[in-house]
């Protein structure tokens, strides 16, 4: 191994150690921010109801996804398009069943 290729690994081998220790600091923020409260006395709360509250793996997934893939659609959109799809016939079929008419005036 030649002298360069030594300072090269050893370069790497130290950005690997501050890379491991934001990850220790960021996991000791985690830690912290999962226990935090709202409230006071009794009224107490955590202020994170679950863990996709706190983090989101699969809003970032998406992101790098849509970076790499340019006609990238998120399952979260597929779903919430279904679903306002959905709600739209059940109302458009609420509509015919009631023969056009909202309130009982004919349109």
């Amino acid at each position: 191994m030649t002298l360069n290729e030594y300072t090269l690994r050893m370069e790497a081998y130290q950005l690997q150690k501050v890379e491991k220790q934001e990850e220790l600091a960021l996991q000791a923020w985690l830690n912290r921010a999962v226990k935090a409260t709202k409230g006071r006395g009794k009224n107490q709360s955590y202020y994170y109801k679950n863990f996709k509250h706190l983090y989101d793996a699969q809003k970032n997934k998406d992101e790098i996804r849509s970076q790499f893939e340019p006609e990238y659609i998120s399952l979260n959109k597929q779903a919430q398009e279904a679903e306002r799809k959905k709600i739209m016939w059940h109302r458009l079929k609420e509509f015919y069943d009631r023969k056009g008419k909202i309130n009982g005036t004919e349109i």
